[in-house]
């Protein structure tokens, strides 16, 4: 990721956190037979489009021993060659013509584009020429596996940056496989071509896919090109299965190659979906006052819960803290699991009402985007530095962005779970908590110097 893209993706998670956008007429979503769903936001204002691909696979999904390897397929999926272009040929196209990005996360990569509305069938055949790789050359991956390893050496050097993604590199192998070590620094360079082809054509798979696309389209001109470009992906359904919690460890120490330590507590997922959504939604509630509880600020460098947009695979209830040097991973993991539990069943007590009021965001997000709101929002991307025309772009990929992340929150029937969420009774809430934030219910992982 070069300084231009590190700078597109920091301001799309910049404007990620404010409040929520948008609204006038009508989105359209529909499915491709092959799974793929597209959401299509039609802004006959703008002059441009912005294009989300968001793809449900992760860090949680990385074969054991093979840490990293889904940040490794990011790079090699942006620098793939195809649609008429060389290897790495198609960013430096897509740069020059607006902006592109690509971000992996615990349980969902997205690729980001921002482009001139005539540029849109382009963007298309280049992802989906992407979505068709046979194979990764050995030089290739070398090549970016020493810049993953920069991104790495970036993010150890700001320790109020947690080292959060990379933590949940090591945690996912703590948890799926009891790994003694993660070595987020080693590895990749030598990565098997093959094994790395495996994990890609089993996890990218339509069925995993979201395509969002927010700007100057409309339904009409978006729905051929996609049955164009991405109709004849094979159907075939992902083959990474959701972790058994019932065989994760209750307490687990891992290793890594970084000098931090950190400490992540968690608890089982409930058995529905509505249930692990309405404790997502309720640990958001507590989140800013868990960062800012005064006794974790001496210990800790920085701490982070489970939200709405950090729900890692299935789990709706985690907490996670980087230590300060020298002080007791034993003492910080009593306090922060005390913390949370005590805050997260306050709130159940007390903010029902904002759990609902969730219900009602997620409807107006999923409303159309309106330009003069548009417009503002791009005039607060401006104060930061950035041109009126990359200001727009950014906030027609976040509008993309919110619009994919919403849809793997709430699934297959959204209607249904906004209402769910809406209906949320307090009783309920306080039941929830209590039957999940238990003894027998909880995982707790050391995050140590493999040393």
């Amino acid at each position: 990721m070069n300084n231009r893209q590190f700078l597109v993706g920091a301001l799309i998670s910049t404007l990620s956190s404010v409040s929520p956008l948008l609204v006038s007429a009508q989105v359209h979503e529909f499915d491709l037979a092959n799974g793929i769903h597209v959401i299509v936001n039609p802004v006959p204002e703008a002059e441009d489009v912005g294009v989300e691909t968001f793809h449900e696979v992760g860090f949680v999904d990385e074969p054991e021993s093979m840490v990293q390897s889904s940040h490794l397929l990011e790079h090699l999926v942006c620098y793939a060659p195809g649609a008429g272009f060389e290897a790495k040929a198609a960013m430096e196209w897509l740069n020059k013509k607006g902006m592109a990005n690509a971000e992996t996360m615990p349980d969902s990569t997205h690729y980001d584009y921002a482009s001139r509305a005539e540029n849109l069938e382009k963007i298309l055949e280049i992802e989906a020429a992407r979505l068709k790789q046979t194979s990764f050359d050995p030089q290739m991956i070398e090549c970016e596996a020493k810049r993953v390893y920069q991104e790495t050496d970036f993010v150890e050097n700001n320790p109020q940056a947690g080292m959060l993604k990379h933590a949940f590199m090591a945690l996912s192998h703590a948890w799926k496989y009891k790994s003694k070590t993660a070595l987020v620094r080693g590895g990749l360079d030598n990565m098997d071509p093959g094994k790395l082809l495996n994990f890609y054509q089993t996890t990218y798979r339509p069925r995993n896919l979201t395509i969002a696309i927010t700007g100057k389209t409309t339904l009409d001109e978006v729905k051929p090109l996609i049955e164009k470009h991405f109709g004849d992906l094979s159907s075939n359904d992902p083959q990474s299965k959701p972790l058994d919690w019932s065989k994760v460890p209750a307490n687990h120490t891992i290793g890594w190659d970084s000098q931090h330590r950190a400490v992540c507590v968690a608890w089982n997922p409930p058995k529905n979906k509505r249930d692990s959504v309405r404790l997502s939604l309720l640990s958001a509630v507590v989140m800013q006052k868990l960062a800012n509880d005064p006794a974790l600020k001496k210990k800790t460098e920085m701490v982070m819960c489970s939200n709405n947009m950090w729900m890692v695979g299935d789990l709706p209830l985690f907490v996670y803290a980087m230590a300060k040097p020298e002080q007791d991973l034993d003492e910080i993991e009593k306090l922060i699991s005390e913390t949370f539990e005590k805050e997260l069943k306050a709130s159940a007590s007390s903010s029902v009402q904002m759990i609902k009021s969730f219900g009602f965001q997620y409807d107006f997000q999923r409303k159309q985007s309106t330009w003069p709101r548009m417009q503002q929002q791009a005039k607060m991307v401006q104060k930061m530095g950035r041109s009126e025309a990359m200001s727009l772009q950014l906030v027609l990929l976040q509008d993309a962005l919110v619009r994919c992340s919403a849809h793997r929150l709430l699934g297959k029937d959204p209607d249904e779970m906004i209402k769910a969420i809406k209906e949320t009774k307090k009783e309920d809430l306080v039941t929830l908590v209590n039957k999940t934030v238990s003894p027998k219910n909880q995982h707790v992982v050391h995050i140590v110097p493999q040393d």
